[in-house]
């Protein structure tokens, strides 16, 4: 009804205007005019009529206002009404500056010399125009004059490197000169004087239709003249223009009730102060002249105003340039000049390695004339940093650590994010953190300068991404910068081959014996193709005696394709039959005492750990320069470093193209054939084929950029690592078959696999700018140019293809949002649930209740495919230590274990070992036949006899990793130990490096601790055995699998399928141990494994034997629990501080029966009854023991349905709930605060009341040197 009324009030009703009384002035003027004359004797009758006293017209009336309210100016408007008052001004001047062109047309003849018409300097060229004699007139008329063109000096100070000290002597004079009368403006101000004397009809238009616009908003008595500036603002002025800026201006003003309000004022004047003045900064480098002419090579030297322009008015610039561009060493140059060091702050520069960070700030040194004290660098445990330091090269995990203890970076003026292309999941998460620094540091009025430096034109995931740039107004510029590029002609195929391995050797037999001289280069997917073309081409175009030989090759006849599939064939027959054999002489064996060191249970003790607030994992992305490197050929680079397309595209040229018909392809075989025969009669040039994969020596790495033999071709058989990685020198020719290997993960299960598949196009360009380095090149593609239209793009950044429980964890650690983090490409849904499930297993998270926020003890497995709405995890302790440790958190969690039993040393070792990838070599390398499978069997023999007997045999495929790193240590990492047992050097001086630096992170964090490494360490005893085996569980808890009884199977199939197989908690396919696995004879009923690949099956790595009672204790949260059993009983045990129960229980969602366990008595009332009832018996309190026999019947609060004693034991029970007490050490706390807590509940349980007063005496009870704060 109140609402009712209201809109009533409010409503118009009939002739509403004609009802309301609005005051008006009448206009009167015309009735003052009228001249009545009446006639005085008619007075006294009465006339109706009065047609002589009303005017002809109606009258004019006017309502009268009181105020003349006008529209509020928004900001925006204001601009709008600034810019009319800039354009009234230029036309305004408009006269002025005709009339003083015409003054300088008509300048005496004695002026013209020193002029120089547009059209000389285009007929003489710049060399003559800038000639010595030149120079002296110029320099002569401004002297002689005072006055001259600045522009023109401007421009002879910017030339080109001087040749003399006599024509440098005479720039700095005229410089000099023209400083005097230099006017000095900001760029960052906007001037209200004309730039031009006329302007476009078009913006004539624009400006007039603004002016009509703010007009009709504006009252129009008032009139739209200059707005006043701002006081805040900086306004930089000629002499010449005093007199225009002094004059006053006009503008709208914002009136309330005839009241000025606080908006611009009228005719207000606009005073320039010499301290408001803000000249141009600039930093003068003095460069060594050599460096110098080198730097003016690189492209990106003649996009430095552009390049400067655009991050001088953007907070975020996202440069795109091609590898050598210069991008890298030059940026922060540009900036170092431009004065971003000159209030105190530093520029930083974030490599994705060690290595380059190191090398950058060496070379932006020397360039720059600098010391290492202002261009310096800092990785892990290493750094050069001062106080004076102007530019810091370092790696992301720095950068990250610095950002936890100053979020807002201000010691920064500039962050340059270098090699974004390759999208690490560590610079995306740098990426995502600064997107939101950058706003808050521009809120401050101290901005940040934010450049993403990229290689490629994939900037779609920068500036596409309203996650990034929703707080920065818009998506960020793009800066593009022209490499240095030959043209590459790319040929495509008619018909896409199917077997691209024999189509790529016959190309290049094709284009060694019709093409002219230039080294060829080709691209397959894997070791064994690379070393089977090898040997081809080797065997087709062998090399001369008297041309020199190497170790590396070998002259033997290769086998064709047919022959090394038969050979396989073979290899693989003879494993199945060594299969049977080895299933028929299967035997479990048991170890009595084994079961005596598998009771003995590591315990986590968190709270020894000198885990500060500060302390997190700096060093995250430097772990990338040593596992980028030991992927084995899975990675496949999408950084095209040019768009070669662009310059050659497709090619026209007959003589270069080398497509196959069809009757050359159906004779290629027999052409084949006849190769070797042919070799021996004519006299080819000979080939020098050399591989390079990622799992080759660094020697033979080497070998491809040193020059060939003379008078061979070189030929290097390459994977994908020879895209961006290598450069090889003298590519003329590309042979790209179009696949790569990559390695593939199951998002939901972990399953990982290699598959050979479709690279992507900007790998394919990538690849075909290999040819185009130093001269013209050709691009063979095997494939038909509708296939390459079928491929994607750019392949998936890295974080879409790999777990994130490390990315999680640092965001939780940083106190980050999970969920609604702003990724440059962001994960999907099930990959941070994955992650959360994972780390919530291992103990680095808790669940909590979002509606209570209680901790809750287990969460269900099954959960929803829905997107994650909210992240209702917390960290804990054990996660905080977790991240401080720079390895991936299931190995952080097992050097959280390893304070016990002296383990630092080994899982150290063993952490290091799983690391990094490969260590042991599977396949000889330039071996066959008898050779290669006597070698393999050699190895797997002393592997066998390295993982010893006992509970080093339990140890499994670990206790082999360890004992390789342990005796390649103990020889130095020697190459020939290396080859004699089959390990590969490159991995080990990799676990060298990753050793040293664990150790040195488990000194700084554990305190107490001095953990050395010992060249000579002694191999584990068999109690430290037990326990890695314990401390491996502990970062396993989820890839745990047991042995299949096929004797429950009733189908035959499904016994054939589950033969010799395990099941884990995750997949619902069998899983194999693999032949190489030291616990393929034993297959011990238990295991743990480090992760699953797929080939033809699914087989387990890094395989240990574990024993089933360690799982409740280990992984709590994967065990389904039964109610606490009543016997044994359940007891308080004064060590653990906690009542402790015996429950059977389940693992995993297969619920697999577990041996019976001892574990903490859950929550709930019973939990609390029974600490009531041991606090009663004076377990908790030995100093209750002597009241024990005068309590009355204590055992009712172990019996729900007792009556007895109702009253004493819901007092009991409430006051524990309120408080939560269900420990000594929570009890202990709460009677820090009430000291009384608990004495009346107590009291009530005595049978007889004259025992109180020796109650309130020795209450609380406990001793006296914990009772002293009491006093």
């Amino acid at each position: 009804m109140k609402d009712t009324k209201i809109l009533e009030k409010f409503k118009k009703r009939r002739n509403f205007k004609a009802r309301h009384n609005v005051p008006t002035r009448v206009d009167t003027s015309e009735q003052q005019k009228i001249k009545v004359d009446l006639d005085t004797s008619l007075s006294a009758q009465c006339d109706a009529s009065n047609a002589l006293v009303l005017p002809s017209e109606k009258r004019q009336t006017q309502k009268i206002r009181s105020s003349e309210p006008v529209r509020f100016l928004s900001k925006k408007y204001r601009k709008r009404l600034q810019k009319i008052v800039d354009t009234k001004l230029k036309k305004a001047n408009r006269e002025e500056i005709l009339s003083e062109l015409e003054q300088m047309h008509n300048a005496t003849k004695k002026k013209f010399p020193a002029l120089t018409s547009l059209q000389a300097t285009q007929t003489l060229g710049r060399k003559k125009f800038l000639n010595e004699d030149f120079d002296k007139e110029i320099a002569a008329a401004l002297l002689a004059e005072g006055k001259g063109l600045l522009h023109s000096n401007k421009n002879l100070g910017n030339c080109s490197i001087s040749s003399s000290a006599k024509r440098k002597r005479k720039q700095d004079l005229i410089e000099l000169e023209a400083n005097k009368k230099r006017v000095v403006r900001d760029p960052r101000v906007v001037y209200s004087t004309p730039s031009s004397s006329e302007s476009s009809d078009d913006d004539e238009d624009e400006v007039a239709e603004i002016k009509t616009e703010s007009e009709t908003r504006c009252d129009s008595k008032t009139e739209v003249g200059e707005l006043k500036t701002e006081e805040n603002s900086v306004v930089t002025v000629n002499e010449n223009e005093k007199e225009n800026t002094e004059k006053s201006a006009t503008t709208c003003i914002n009136t309330v009730d005839g009241k000025k309000s606080a908006g611009p004022q009228i005719n207000a004047s606009v005073t320039i102060k010499e301290s408001d003045r803000l000249p141009s900064k600039y930093v003068h480098v003095k460069r060594d002249r050599q460096m110098a002419e080198a730097r003016l090579e690189l492209p990106i030297l003649a996009e430095e105003q552009a390049v400067m322009e655009t991050i001088n008015y953007n907070m975020v610039t996202v440069l795109v340039g091609p590898t050598g561009s210069g991008k890298t060493t030059q940026v922060p140059q540009f900036l170092y000049e431009a004065g971003f060091t000159s209030k105190g702050q530093m520029i930083g520069v974030t490599e994705p390695r060690r290595v380059a960070a190191t090398a950058m700030a060496a070379r932006v040194g020397q360039e720059l004339g600098l010391s290492t004290r202002e261009v310096s660098y800092q990785i892990r445990f290493e750094g050069n940093t001062t106080p004076d330091t102007k530019i810091k090269f370092m790696t992301d995990g720095v950068l990250l650590k610095e950002f936890q203890t100053d979020q807002l970076l201000m010691k920064y003026s500039a962050i340059i994010i270098d090699e974004a292309h390759e999208r690490s999941v560590y610079s995306d998460l740098l990426i995502g953190i600064l997107s939101r620094v950058v706003p808050a540091r521009q809120k401050k009025n101290c901005p940040l300068k934010l450049i993403i430096m990229s290689a490629t034109l994939r900037v779609e995931d920068f500036t596409e991404n309203p996650w990034l740039y929703k707080k920065f107004g818009g998506p960020p510029p793009v800066a593009k910068v022209e490499g240095r590029m030959f043209d590459v002609t790319v040929h495509y195929n008619k018909k896409t081959a199917d077997d691209y391995v024999e189509a790529a050797y016959n190309k290049v037999c094709k284009i060694h014996r019709q093409l002219p001289e230039g080294a060829i280069l080709v691209f397959l997917t894997g070791q064994q193709e690379v070393n089977l073309v090898c040997k081809q081409l080797r065997a087709t175009f062998p090399r001369h005696a008297s041309s020199g030989t190497d170790g590396s090759e070998t002259d033997k006849a290769a086998p064709t394709l047919p022959a090394y599939r038969q050979h396989v064939n073979k290899l693989r027959q003879r494993r199945k039959e060594h299969k049977e054999q080895s299933r028929k002489q299967d035997t479990e064996e048991t170890e009595p005492e084994a079961n005596k060191l598998t009771r003995k249970l590591l315990e986590l003790k968190v709270d020894q750990f000198a885990l500060a607030a500060s302390v997190f994992p700096d060093n995250e992305g430097e772990m990338n320069d040593i596992d980028e490197q030991e992927e084995d050929d899975q990675e496949t680079n999408d950084d095209s470093d040019e768009e070669h397309e662009q310059h050659g595209g497709q090619a026209s040229d007959d003589d270069y193209d080398l497509e196959d018909d069809d009757a050359t392809a159906a004779a290629a075989a027999v052409a084949r054939k006849a190769a070797a025969a042919a070799t021996a009669t004519t006299k080819e040039q000979p080939l020098y084929v050399l591989p390079l994969y990622s799992m080759l020596p660094s020697d033979r790495q080497k070998m491809v950029f040193s020059p060939p033999p003379e008078g061979t071709r070189l030929c290097v058989v390459a994977t994908n690592v020879a895209e961006t990685s290598l450069t090889i020198p003298d590519v003329k020719y590309v042979i790209d078959c179009g696949k790569a290997k990559e390695k593939v993960f199951d998002k939901v299960t972990g399953v990982s696999m290699f598959h050979v598949t479709r690279c992507s196009q900007a790998s394919a360009n990538q690849r075909a700018g290999r040819a185009g380095r130093v001269a013209p090149g050709h691009c063979y593609r095997l494939y038909s140019s509708a296939v390459f239209n079928e491929y994607q793009k750019f392949a998936k950044p890295e974080i879409m293809c790999r777990p994130i429980d490390d990315v999680v964890l640092i965001l939780k650690n940083l106190r980050l949002p999970v969920v609604n983090f702003p990724y440059p490409t962001p994960p999907e849904h099930v990959q941070i649930r994955q992650s959360l499930k994972r780390l919530t297993y291992l103990g680095a998270l808790k669940e909590k209740d979002p509606d209570t926020g209680v901790t809750k003890e287990a969460k269900s497995q099954e959960q929803s495919e829905k997107p994650i709405e909210k992240d209702t995890t917390l960290i804990t302790p054990l996660g905080r230590l977790m991240s401080s440790f720079p390895v991936a958190p299931r190995y952080a969690k097992m050097l959280c274990l390893s304070d016990q039993f002296n383990l630092w040393p080994y899982t150290i070792a063993l952490v290091a070992a799983l690391t990094v990838p490969e260590i042991l070599v599977e396949m000889p390398l330039d071996t066959d036949g008898h050779d290669f499978d006597a070698r393999r069997s050699e190895w797997r023999k002393v592997r066998l006899a390295w993982s010893g007997d006992g509970q080093q045999r339990l140890l499994g495929d670990l206790m082999v990793l360890l004992r390789a790193v342990l005796e390649a240590e103990a020889n130095n990492n020697s190459q020939h130990f290396c080859d004699r047992y089959g390990l590969r050097q490159k991995g080990l001086l990799n676990i060298r490096k990753l050793r040293r630096q664990l150790t040195n992170e488990v000194n700084m964090v554990v305190p107490g601790v001095s953990v050395l490494m010992d060249p000579s360490l002694k191999m584990p005893s068999r109690d430290q055995c037990c326990a890695l085996r314990q401390v491996v569980l502990s970062g396993s808890v989820d890839r745990v699998a047991r042995r299949v009884d096929t004797s429950h199977f009733k189908e035959p199939e499904d016994k054939i399928k589950w033969k010799h197989s395990y099941r884990t908690i995750e997949l619902e396919e069998p899983v194999f141990l693999p032949n190489s696995s030291v616990l393929k004879i034993d297959k011990p009923e238990w295991v743990a494994y480090q992760d699953i690949f797929e080939t033809h099956k699914m087989f387990m790595r890094g395989v240990i034997a574990v024993e089933p009672h360690w799982l409740s204790k280990f992984a709590p949260l994967l065990c389904n629990f039964a109610p606490p059993l009543d016997k044994p009983a359940p007891f308080y045990d004064s060590e653990k501080d906690s009542v402790m129960c015996y429950r059977n229980a389940t693992f995993a969602r297969a619920d697999w029966e577990v041996p019976r366990c001892l574990v903490p008595h859950p929550a709930g009332q019973d939990l609390y009854a029974r600490f009531a009832y041991h606090l009663l018996k004076g377990e908790v309190c030995p100093d209750l023991l002597p009241l024990v026999d005068y309590l009355i019947d204590t055992l009712t609060l172990l019996r729900p349905l007792a009556l007895r004693y109702q009253n004493q034991k819901d007092a009991m029970l409430r006051a524990l709930k309120v408080c939560d007490v269900t420990s000594r050490s929570k009890l202990i706390k709460v009677w820090k605060k009430r000291p009384n807590y608990l004495l009346r509940e107590y009291c009530m349980w005595l049978s007889d009341g004259s025992h109180e007063a020796v109650v309130k005496k020795i209450w609380p009870p406990i001793p006296k040197e914990k009772n002293e704060w009491l006093a």
